[in-house]
């Protein structure tokens, strides 16, 4: 499975696809994701491996904690903005 890396504190990105262009992948940081416009599922794979699918739509919010498998399929056009927090920098904002 592929694992995606976070090298800076934060990271926003804005996408538009047709396709998800990435297949069930994981990150070491948080990413919560904004579905602006379009429709399809998302999955996310639970620590006891069942895997829960959720149908999206546009204003849909989701927050994918680090090491969590996921994925996105995409019915239309979707147009989605990612926030990336890195896990250190959660983990040194809750010890202060």
């Amino acid at each position: 499975m592929w694992k995606e890396n976070l090298y800076q504190p934060v990271e926003i990105l804005i996408r538009n696809h047709e396709i998800f262009p990435i297949a069930e992948h994981q990150h070491s940081f948080f990413e919560m994701v904004y579905v602006h416009e379009g429709t399809g599922r998302f999955y996310v794979k639970e620590s006891d491996c069942k895997v829960e699918e959720v149908i999206y739509h546009a204003h849909s919010l989701f927050l994918i904690p680090p090491e969590t498998p996921h994925c996105f399929t995409i019915d239309t056009h979707s147009e989605y903005i990612f926030m990336r927090i890195s896990s250190w920098l959660s983990d040194s904002k809750i010890k202060n």
